[in-house]
């Protein structure tokens, strides 16, 4: 909820506040609640713990960075998420994180950049918005800066700012003859239903984290991404490549806490305790099984082990090559081949 009276330099009702205020209650009972596992928040959060584990001796910034290609045949304005997300990621104001200032809010759409994207996707323009990872990944990785920016698109932005202007942003219900409804809910019901446009959809999306940092003594910049191909998604699961994107990591993040609560009871081990204690970057493979267009980690080097313990860090540096963990693929390639 933005602030009352400053809302594009104050925040307000920081995005996820009552679900943090109930993790010591949840704790103490000794259950487990994962929450924000998709894409982004989910495995951005995920790649970010990896990189300052691993990949990293210290971080100064990191950008969450996500944009696409993806074209819909037919529609001139359709979004390819729910609009109801849309909306409140794209026009409530962005927020930002520095460890000197802490989390403050800016214009929407502030801070163009040219972002250039892996997999053929190439140079996308980025803008800041709201979003989870500003608030999460501060609470438990070091760096000084945390942003997330998103490849919206001069004409999609210009859509959004008319919805604005118009008031179809609005939640509040209006009368309208005998009912009352809120002009939200009608713009959601005249735009096409996202889950149904796969078929007419082309392209790739990309999410990831772009680091900056120091590593050995040396300036290091590294972008972790996870990319999904429409085609490929569509015809091997049916599901456009937004949904598949975040579905499927839900669908290996409930996979691994599966796998640890079972190893835990074999153990004697308290199965809820276990996954409360186990650290998700340790699960950095999540998702199923897909081929390399559709699951990807850009990365300069890897750990020389990978399994339910923290890899040895710094250790040994292998050469970059395809492998496999679990049922993910990924891939290490180092940043210059961007």
């Amino acid at each position: 909820k933005p602030h009352p009276t400053d809302p594009y330099n104050k925040v307000g009702i920081p995005l996820g506040e009552a679900q943090l205020a109930a993790h010591d209650a949840w704790r103490d009972k000794g259950i487990l609640a994962l929450v924000g596992m998709g894409i982004e928040p989910g495995l951005s959060d995920v790649f970010a713990r990896y990189a300052a584990d691993v990949l990293f001796d210290t971080i100064d910034e990191i950008g969450v960075r996500d944009g696409s290609n993806l074209s819909i045949d037919g529609y001139e304005f359709a979004p390819t998420f729910s609009i109801w997300t849309t909306i409140e990621e794209c026009l409530n104001p962005p927020i930002i994180w520095e460890k000197d200032r802490g989390l403050y809010t800016t214009d929407c759409f502030s801070e163009p950049e040219i972002f250039h994207f892996p997999a053929g996707i190439g140079p996308v323009e980025c803008v800041n918005v709201e979003h989870e990872e500003v608030l999460l990944i501060p609470r438990e990785v070091d760096c000084n800066r945390v942003t997330f920016k998103y490849g919206l698109g001069a004409e999609f932005i210009d859509f959004l700012k008319t919805f604005a202007y118009l008031g179809l942003d609005s939640v509040e219900p209006v009368r309208v003859g005998d009912v009352s409804v809120a002009p939200r809910d009608v713009l959601a019901a005249v735009l096409p239903n996202p889950a149904k446009l796969g078929h007419l959809m082309t392209g790739k999306t990309c999410a990831g984290i772009w680091v900056k940092g120091t590593y050995d003594g040396n300036p290091r910049e590294v972008y972790l991404y996870h990319v999904a191909d429409n085609d490929t998604t569509m015809r091997e699961w049916g599901s456009q490549a937004v949904l598949w994107q975040t579905g499927s990591i839900r669908r290996g993040a409930i996979s691994q806490l599966a796998r640890r609560i079972r190893s835990a009871s074999r153990h004697g081990r308290d199965g809820a305790t276990s996954v409360a204690r186990t650290q998700v970057h340790r699960s950095a493979g999540l998702g199923p099984s897909g081929s390399p267009s559709a699951t990807a980690l850009n990365q300069r080097e890897r750990s020389s082990s990978y399994n339910n313990t923290p890899p040895p860090r710094r250790t040994q540096r292998p050469a970059p090559a395809w492998t496999k963990y679990g049922s993910s693929r990924l891939r290490y390639q180092s940043p210059e081949r961007r």
